[in-house]
């Protein structure tokens, strides 16, 4: 299983998401550009899951993985394989 560093650009809102003239929304055209770090545990054409943390205690289990994240491939900036030992 790989170990992933992934930067992403997000979606996001303003913070004070009320009403707003056309000009007061220029200052939301830079991304923001977000960094994971996670085992891949499904790929498709569209999307990488990555999870935070995994369990499998021996060969019987079957393995467990928790706070898992879908990041978009078009949405990525960069993705590094990272070493494990």
């Amino acid at each position: 299983m790989k170990l992933l560093h992934i930067a992403w650009y997000d979606h996001f809102s303003p913070s004070d998401n009320g009403w707003r003239s056309f000009k007061d929304l220029d200052e939301f055209t830079t991304p923001l550009l977000c960094e994971s770090v996670g085992w891949l545990v499904k790929e498709t054409p569209f999307l990488r899951v990555i999870v935070a943390s995994r369990y499998a205690p021996d060969d019987n289990w079957e393995p467990l993985a928790a706070r898992a994240m879908v990041v978009l491939k078009k949405a990525t900036k960069k993705v590094t394989v990272l070493k494990t030992s």
